[in-house]
C-alpha cells in the first residue's frame, strides 16, 4: 500500500514563487543599471515572461512534484541561455546554486537526481559550445572539472539532505500515526477506567454501608458479651460465697453431731445412774447441769443453723437472678448475632450454650432452694426439740431437788429427754446428709460457672479481635475510596 504524502508542497510552492521573484530582480536591476532602461528591454520581457511563467505554473492542475520541478527549471534555463548570450558572470554561478537549493526544498530524491543530469548535461554542453561564456578568461580544463566537481558535490550533497530529511518526515509520519493511534488508545483507556472507577466507587460505597452495619452489629455484640461476662462473673464470685457458707454450715453441722452425741452417752450414764439408786442423785444433779448446758449449746447452734439456711437461701435467691439475668443477656446477644447475619452465626451457637449453661444453673439453684427449704423445716422441729429437751432439763433439775417423791418422775422425764435426743440426733444426721449434698451441688455449680466465665472471656477475646478486625477493614475501604476519588479526578482532569 503506498503511503500517503504528508509533506507541505503548497508551502514550498510559495517559497520557490518568492524566489523566483527575488532571482529575476537580482538578474534584471543589475543589468538595468549596467546597460541602462532602453537596452534592457529585452532583459526586463525575459523576466517578465520567467515571472508570468511561474504564476501560469503554480496554478496548472499537474502533479505537485512536477510544478515543483519546472519552478527550478524556469531559471535554471534562464540561467544557461544567459551564459551564452550575456558571458561569464560569476553570480551567475551562484545562481545555478540557487536553483538547486529551490528543488532540493522538495526533499524529492528523484527530483534532486532528475535535475543534477540537467544541471551536468547544461554544464557540459556549455563547456564544449562556449567555454569562455561559462568560465571567463581562464576557461581551461581545469577550471571546468574544478567547477564541475564542486557543483556535483553539491548536488550530492543536497541529494543526501533530501533522502535523509524525507526518511525524517517518513519517520516523523509514522510516529505520528502511532501517536495518534496510541492517543485512541489511551482515550478508549480513560474511559475504560472511568467506567472502571464508577463502578468501583459504587461497590465501595456499598461495601461501606455493609462493614459499617457490621461493624455497629459488632460493637453492640462485644458490648453484650461483655455485660454477660461481669454477670457469670459475678455468678461464680456468688456461688463462690455460698460454698464457703455451707462448709461453715457443715462445721457447724458437725458439731451439733458431736455435742448430740456427747449428750447421748451422758444421758445413757445417767439413766445407769438413775437406775443405780438414791445414793447417785447428787450425781445425777450434776450430770444434769451438763444436760442443760449441751441442750442449751445445741439450741444456740440449730438456731445459728437455721439462720445460716437463710443466708443460703437469700445467696440462692440471687443466684437465681444472675441466671435469668445471664439467660436474657444470651437472648439478647442472639438477637445481635442474628442483625450480624453471617457473620454472627458461631456466636449465636455460643449465646445458645450460655443461655443453656443459664438455665442449668437456674434449674439446680431451684433443687438447693427445695433442699434448705427442707432443711431449714427440719431444724426448726430440731430447734423445738432442743427447747423442749432444755425445758426438760430444767424441770429435771427441780424434780431431783424434791428427791425422793418426784424420783420416779426425774427417771421418766430423763428417759423422755434421752428419747429427744435420739430424735434430734437423727435429725442432725438427715441435715448433715443434706447439707453435703446441697455442698456438692453448689461445687457443680461453681464448676460450672468457672466454665462459662472461661469461655465468656474467649469469646470476648475473640470477639474484640474480630471487632479490631472490622475496624481495620472499615479503615482500609475508607482509603480504598480515597484512592478511588482521586483516581476519578484524575482521569476527568485529563478529559
Amino acid at each position: 500500500m503506498k503511503q500517503q504524502d504528508t509533506y507541505n508542497i503548497k508551502r514550498v510552492h510559495n517559497v520557490n514563487v518568492l524566489l523566483l521573484a527575488a532571482l529575476v530582480f537580482l538578474i534584471v536591476i543589475p543589468i538595468i543599471f549596467e546597460r541602462g532602461l532602453t537596452d534592457s528591454i529585452g532583459i526586463i520581457i525575459a523576466g517578465a515572461i520567467v515571472l508570468l511563467l511561474s504564476a501560469i505554473n503554480y496554478f496548472l492542475p499537474i502533479p505537485e512534484y512536477l510544478k515543483g520541478f519546472l519552478f527550478a527549471l524556469l531559471p535554471n534555463l534562464v540561467i544557461v541561455a544567459l551564459f551564452n548570450l550575456d558571458g561569464f558572470a560569476l553570480n551567475k554561478h551562484y545562481l545555478i546554486l540557487l536553483t538547486i537549493a529551490m528543488i532540493t526544498l522538495y526533499l524529492k530524491k528523484e527530483l534532486v537526481l532528475v535535475f543534477s543530469g540537467i544541471v551536468n548535461i547544461s554544464y557540459i554542453s556549455m563547456y564544449l559550445f562556449n567555454p569562455a561564456g561559462l568560465l571567463g578568461i581562464e576557461h581551461g580544463l581545469k577550471a571546468f572539472i574544478t567547477v564541475f566537481f564542486i557543483i556535483n558535490g553539491i548536488l550530492w550533497a543536497f541529494f543526501y539532505i533530501t533522502k535523509w530529511g524525507r526518511d525524517l518526515i517518513e519517520e516523523s509520519h509514522q510516529k505520528e500515526l502511532k501517536a495518534t493511534e496510541l492517543v485512541e488508545k489511551l482515550k478508549i483507556t480513560f474511559s475504560s477506567i472511568e467506567e472502571g472507577t464508577i463502578t468501583l466507587e459504587n461497590n465501595i460505597n456499598h461495601f461501606n454501608t455493609n462493614i459499617t452495619t457490621i461493624y455497629d452489629s459488632s460493637h453492640h455484640i462485644l458490648d453484650s458479651v461483655q455485660e454477660m461476662a461481669a454477670g457469670i462473673q459475678e455468678e461464680a464470685n456468688n456461688i463462690s460465697h455460698v460454698n464457703e457458707w455451707m462448709g461453715n454450715s457443715l462445721k457447724r453441722v458437725n458439731q451439733t453431731i458431736s455435742i448430740s452425741q456427747g449428750i447421748a452417752e451422758e444421758s445413757e450414764k445417767m439413766n445407769v445412774k438413775v437406775q443405780d439408786g438414791w445414793n447417785k442423785i447428787s450425781q445425777v444433779t450434776d450430770h444434769m447441769e451438763t444436760v442443760n448446758s449441751a441442750i442449751s449449746t445445741t439450741a444456740l447452734t440449730v438456731k445459728e443453723l437455721q439462720t445460716s439456711l437463710e443466708t443460703v437461701n437469700s445467696l440462692l435467691e440471687g443466684i437465681k437472678q444472675i441466671a435469668d439475668q445471664t439467660n436474657l443477656l444470651a437472648l439478647n446477644a442472639a438477637i445481635e448475632s442474628a442483625r450480624a447475619g453471617e457473620h454472627g452465626k458461631g456466636f449465636a451457637v455460643v449465646a445458645d450454650e450460655v443461655r443453656k449453661l443459664a438455665e442449668q444453673s437456674a434449674n439446680i439453684t431451684v433443687s438447693i432452694s427445695e433442699v434448705t427449704n427442707t432443711l431449714s423445716h427440719k431444724s426448726k422441729e430440731a430447734h423445738v426439740k432442743s427447747i423442749e429437751g432444755e425445758n426438760a432439763a430444767v424441770e429435771g433439775r427441780h424434780l431431783l431437788n424434791e428427791v425422793s417423791s418426784f424420783f420416779s418422775e426425774i427417771k421418766d422425764s430423763f428417759q423422755n429427754t434421752n428419747a429427744e435426743l435420739s430424735k434430734g440426733m437423727e435429725e442432725v444426721k438427715l441435715a448433715t446428709d443434706t447439707f453435703t449434698h446441697i455442698q456438692e451441688q453448689i461445687e457443680n455449680i461453681a464448676n460450672i460457672s468457672e466454665e462459662n466465665s472461661a469461655s465468656t472471656q474467649e469469646i470476648v477475646a475473640t470477639l474484640e479481635d474480630e471487632h479490631h478486625l472490622i475496624t481495620s477493614i472499615n479503615e482500609a475501604v475508607g482509603e480504598l475510596n480515597h484512592v478511588s476519588l482521586q483516581l476519578k479526578d484524575m482521569v476527568n482532569g485529563d478529559k
